[in-house]
């Protein structure tokens, strides 16, 4: 394709989201690029927004800040090689406040512990990919079928699903009636 030449005039597009606007009886917005896809030059990481809603219900504050800098500082893959002690010292908490906070978020799945290669003293965390993700999708994926296939529970984030069981049988069916209509 040569540089200035387009492939469908702006009337053709318009006419597209008309049609298609119709058949879907909403709005759309048709958008065309043209060219080779480009790469985001920033780093970033998907924050899924169940989980930030009940981030901020059910966390604290602290283990709030103590979540928000994980994701800041997480590497591709969701790992994020930081201990104890450095969290710490950069949010400048006790290192009992970061214990209890690692311990909550450990708790709710929300965060997984793994010992290190260098040092098994030392605890990494991986945050869980059904809140977050940094990396490509497919790596996500396979990440997702690795963790249910080894432990399920582990991918429980806020221990929904152990909650539900601890519930009586025809009162969870109702919760769970209600929440497909939401």
């Amino acid at each position: 394709m040569k540089k200035n030449e387009k492939l469908l005039q702006r009337s053709e597009i318009e006419s597209l989201e008309t049609e298609v606007a119709k058949r879907l009886n909403s709005e759309v917005r048709v958008s065309i690029n043209y060219g080779k896809r480009k790469s985001i030059k920033i780093a970033f990481t998907m924050l899924f927004q169940e989980a930030a809603k009940k981030a901020s219900i059910l966390l604290s504050g602290t283990t709030n800040r103590v979540f928000l800098y994980l994701l800041g500082t997480s590497g591709f893959e969701n790992y994020c090689p930081i201990d104890q002690k450095t969290l710490s010292e950069d949010l400048n908490l006790s290192s009992a406040t970061i214990r209890r906070s690692l311990d909550e978020l450990k708790g709710l799945n929300v965060v997984l512990p793994f010992k290190t290669t260098s040092d098994k003293r030392r605890n990494e965390y991986y945050i869980n990919p059904t809140a977050a993700w940094k990396g490509e999708a497919g790596k996500r994926e396979k990440a997702l079928k690795i963790m249910a296939k080894e432990n399920p529970m582990q991918l429980d984030l806020f221990n929904e699903q152990k909650q539900l069981a601890l519930v009586p049988s025809e009162f969870s069916q109702g919760v769970r009636g209600a929440e497909a209509t939401l």
